[in-house]
Formats: structure tokens, sequence, C-alpha cells
């Protein structure tokens, strides 16, 4: 089974955070995770796997086996 993962860049959320220039977003396997923010596009992408990852393994989600389906629009 293949698990899919797209990266999306999306605006800046939080109005306090403007010095960032990007953000982008997470969606794993349908599940969208909290917008990560960077000052280049690559950190923000990063910044969202982090977040969509520390997320998962709190849960305690298991993915384990699964291939993963990388989309990547940012």
């Amino acid at each position: 089974m293949k698990v899919k993962v797209d990266f999306r860049e999306v605006a800046v959320a939080d109005r306090q955070a403007t010095h960032f220039a990007y953000a982008c977003e997470c969606e794993v396997a349908g599940k969208k995770y909290p917008q990560g923010l960077g000052n280049t596009k690559k950190k923000a992408k990063t910044a969202a796997a982090r977040i969509a990852m520390d997320t998962i393994l709190q849960q305690g989600i298991n993915i384990s086996g699964e291939q993963l389906l990388l989309c990547c629009q940012c």
C-alpha cells in the first residue's frame, strides 16, 4: 500500500511570523498537518515535514513498511 505525502506552498497564516517569507503545508495520507515556516522554500518544506513526522511519531501512527509517494508543489 502506498501512502501519499504532498507538500504545498501556502500563505503564512501566523500574522506574528511576518519575518518568514515562505510557508509550506504537509499532507500525509489525506491528513493535513500545521504549516512549516522558513526564509526559503526549502526551509519551509523541511519544517513542514518535521512537524508532520513529529506529530505522527507522537501519536504513534504506524506507517512503517509502507511506501511513501511524494508529491511536491513547493
